[in-house]
């Protein structure tokens, strides 16, 4: 072997070696935070991302996590980057979470989606606003003592959004266009658009940094800048069938509905779309899209305003005049300032429903319930008294008052007999007296401690039953003898 080909078979060997040592650093950690109301679909939606926990186990989870690896093509073994998911449950209650999922580490590397119900159209603004603001609560927070990096972020969503370009027309378009109506060949396309679906490419590689060259915003573009990337998610689009048949809705309320939400996005700098996850409707453009935002992987699918339950608007091609376009064909309403609300109104048969649905009831803690009693007690007047029996109906066939068998017979002196109804019930005041200190006798104390009090009482032997118990027993002996008087 010459000595030529010894130096070309070490150069060959550490090449891949400095390659094996440096995959470590072409490994890639990224972020995203789901943000929606309970019932948006947040759980079915994830479920498509590949996601290596099982979603049905996240549920009802106050800050679930999960993650899904990303792999450069079908063939690869290794990752080459992760998405870390995080999802708020969406209780008003569990919106301090949020900073655990999101935070000063790691919003560089972060962006956010927030879910919406289009199940119930009426309510997805009010639902968007919501979350948007938390949303900028909580950037306000992780900024507030290093606005330089909050501006760093803003220069960025401004760059990537100038740097937005349509997508070319996709593989499997071109290719049936070559093809023809060839039934067979037809197939070919599909094939190889999967084959090349997880084939990553690298497109997104900035080159600017001074945000002064690029040209100025079009109106109402990234006037709320919060310097995280936003992705609007309509879940559960098949409702649309729903909607047109339950509900009477036309294509023109859903245009009007898309232009509002449009109308929003433009303003934070945000993308649309349309999923179902029920119907496979825009999941894989999901995932596609979040690729592409976080890690710069071309974006081959298009923005699509066509078909009303796949909608999707990519941040960076929307822009007011074309919002303006679609709203003037729409005549549903004339009035862009319209609150959306008075378009889009809750079926009747909605607010009967919310209305006729029973309250959940609430039980009392054993101990707040005895006070209340023991207050109840302690206000009644003294004429009165809870166990005062109730006048009986008058019978049909009244008894004698002078027959031997009446008890509330008198005797011939006028003095009441010994089972006169004044002897049957205990006095007034006695009474009370003694209900108030059986309730009493049963209110714990320690009211920290009542629940382990229970807790002992039913797992004690009865030799061991507390003083509490006992007094309440002798309370109850006492109205015994009073009632047998």
């Amino acid at each position: 072997m010459s000595g030529n080909s010894l130096v070309e078979e070490e150069d060959i060997w550490g090449q891949i070696l400095r390659e094996s040592s440096n995959k470590t650093n072409y490994f890639e950690t990224k972020h995203v935070v789901i943000l929606g109301d309970p019932t948006s679909g947040k759980s079915l939606l994830l479920s498509k991302f590949n996601t290596i926990s099982d979603v049905e186990s996240l549920k009802s989870i106050a800050l679930s996590y999960t993650f899904s690896d990303i792999y450069e093509d079908d063939s690869s073994e290794d990752p080459i980057g992760r998405i870390n998911f995080w999802s708020l449950e969406g209780e008003s209650t569990q919106n301090d979470l949020l900073k655990f999922a999101l935070n000063k580490e790691n919003i560089k590397n972060s962006m956010i989606i927030i879910t919406l119900d289009f199940s119930q159209p009426w309510s997805i603004v009010e639902s968007l606003k919501k979350w948007l603001g938390v949303l900028e609560e909580q950037i306000k927070q992780i900024f507030k003592d290093d606005k330089s990096l909050f501006r760093e972020l803003q220069n960025r969503l401004l760059i990537k959004w100038h740097e937005y370009v349509e997508p070319a027309q996709n593989t499997t378009a071109g290719t049936s266009s070559v093809n023809g109506g060839n039934a067979n060949s037809n197939n070919i396309p599909s094939i190889l658009a999967n084959v090349q679906k997880k084939k990553k490419r690298r497109v997104n590689t900035s080159t600017i940094e001074d945000t002064s060259v690029l040209p100025p915003l079009g109106e109402n573009i990234l006037i709320n800048n919060l310097g995280v990337p936003i992705l609007v998610a309509c879940c559960k689009s098949d409702s649309v069938v729903m909607l047109e048949k339950d509900f009477a809705y036309k294509d023109e309320l859903f245009d009007y509905i898309q232009q509002y939400l449009r109308r929003i996005c433009l303003q934070y700098g945000a993308g649309l779309i349309y999923t179902s996850a029920r119907k496979e409707i825009n999941c894989d453009v999901a995932l596609e899209y979040i690729e592409n935002t976080l890690f710069g992987f071309e974006l081959r699918a298009k923005n699509q305003l066509l078909e009303k339950d796949q909608i999707f608007v990519p941040a960076g091609w929307d822009t007011l005049g074309k919002i303006t376009v679609d709203f003037e064909n729409q005549k549903v309403c004339k009035d862009a300032d319209e609150p959306y609300e008075n378009i889009v109104k809750k079926p009747s048969i909605v607010k009967r429903r919310e209305m006729n649905q029973v309250s959940a009831i609430v039980a009392d803690e054993d101990q707040e319930y005895l006070i209340k009693i023991k207050n109840q007690l302690d206000n009644l007047p003294e004429d009165m008294t809870p166990s005062t029996p109730t006048q009986l109906p008058s019978s049909p066939n009244p008894v004698d008052p002078t027959s031997p068998t009446n008890p509330l017979r008198t005797s011939s002196s006028g003095v009441p007999a010994a089972g006169t109804q004044s002897q049957v019930a205990a006095s007034p005041s006695a009474e009370r007296a003694a209900l108030a200190n059986f309730f009493t006798s049963l209110i714990s104390k320690d009211r920290t401690s009542s629940r382990k009090d229970l807790k002992s009482s039913l797992t004690s032997p009865p030799s061991s039953t507390p003083s509490a118990r006992q007094d309440a027993q002798k309370e109850l002996d006492k109205l015994k003898q009073q009632q047998k008087k």
